[in-house]
């Protein structure tokens, strides 16, 4: 929630604003994180060497951080792209 009420603040310049578009992104992202990480993490510690865990986790945070950015950066009318197709 941090994360979208301060990208849109520092797009727009309208904190609540922000904070209500935020508000609006918030379920569907945690739905997203919930589908990523948990596998990920998941392989991380049952699969990944233990000399790879990191580099592997900070793989995936490097696309994980895009998909936050495209989130954040959607305007509210947008469907983001993976419930567009839901």
């Amino acid at each position: 929630m941090l994360f979208f009420t301060y990208a849109g603040a520092a797009e727009h310049g309208n904190v609540g604003k922000a904070f209500e578009s935020g508000k609006k992104k918030l379920w569907p992202v945690l739905k997203v994180n919930w589908g990523v990480w948990f596998p990920v993490q998941t392989l991380n510690f049952y699969v990944v060497p233990t000399q790879y865990r990191v580099l592997f986790v900070n793989s995936v945070a490097l696309f994980w951080s895009a998909y936050l950015s495209t989130m954040a950066s959607a305007e509210e009318g947008e469907a983001p792209e993976h419930e567009a197709r839901n």
